[in-house]
């Protein structure tokens, strides 16, 4: 599914954000949408409720956002990959180009969804939560690069997914909270868990047909993500503060206004 961040107007291009939106306390798509095309429709992704079960369930998922965007019968002009959707943007921007769509690809501070992150994940929303953090043993065998198991990604995401389950509803017990509360966190983080498993599973093309644009913020390292096309900008500016920066707004502005443009 997608989430229409934004309508735009009659015969504007469809702009695609992979990302999970509002899930960190820093700028995020909302904030771009602003300096973007005003004709244009910014839509983001929407994970399933559930943990996925593999790499089979991930990438249909991956390709039910194919289907749906290209069933929306507007131009797309962009896909942007944030973080751990570099590599699903590269690939969906793969597969709109085989449909004859001419889209660019934004890949912004890309980074592999690893077993660290979804670790740092669970660990930010529990102690948000007022409580220790109890690390599951899987938490061993952290890195830099993809995951290579795709098994073991989707274990630790479920078995965290459990844990912030019971932490959540103690504390909803403690506290005296609705339990339609507390079922909104539960669901809430199995979301997430279930976009970076998605996204962990996703590959990008080896080849890209498109044009590709990374951004990145000041203290991103490049080594993150495998460089996708030539041009690279670094901006000095925070991470948080990346997607709202006037400079980044402009730059992406003019690269989607040209993907339109040559779309026509």
């Amino acid at each position: 599914m997608w989430y229409p961040l934004r309508p735009g107007g009659d015969g504007g291009d469809l702009v695609l954000a992979v990302d999970f939106g509002g899930a960190r306390e820093e700028a995020g798509f909302e904030d771009l949408a602003a300096w973007l095309p005003s004709d244009c429709a910014v839509w983001v992704t929407q994970p399933p409720d559930h943990v996925v079960d593999g790499p089979a369930e991930a990438a249909r998922h991956i390709d039910t956002w194919r289907d749906l965007a290209l069933s929306a019968g507007a131009r797309i002009s962009a896909v942007i990959g944030y973080c751990s959707g570099a590599a699903t943007a590269a690939h969906l921007a793969r597969e709109f180009a085989a449909h004859r769509q001419p889209v660019g690809l934004v890949l912004v501070d890309p980074a592999w969804a690893t077993r660290e992150l979804l670790v740092d994940v669970y660990r930010s929303s529990v102690e948000a939560l007022g409580r220790a953090c109890d690390l599951p043993p899987e938490r061993d065998g952290r890195g830099d690069g993809p995951a290579p198991d795709g098994a073991g990604l989707v274990h630790l995401a479920r078995q965290l997914a459990d844990r912030y389950a019971g932490v959540a509803g103690d504390v909803g017990r403690e506290l005296d909270i609705e339990d339609d509360l507390v079922e909104d966190l539960v669901v809430r983080m199995r979301r997430y868990l279930s976009y970076l498993v998605v996204t962990g599973l996703a590959r990008p093309p080896a080849q890209l047909p498109v044009p590709a644009l990374t951004v990145m913020s000041a203290a991103h390292p490049e080594e993150s993500f495998p460089q996708v096309g030539d041009r690279r900008v670094r901006f000095d500016v925070a991470r948080a503060d990346l997607l709202a920066d006037p400079r980044v707004g402009q730059l992406l502005t003019e690269f989607v206004a040209g993907r339109a443009t040559s779309s026509r």
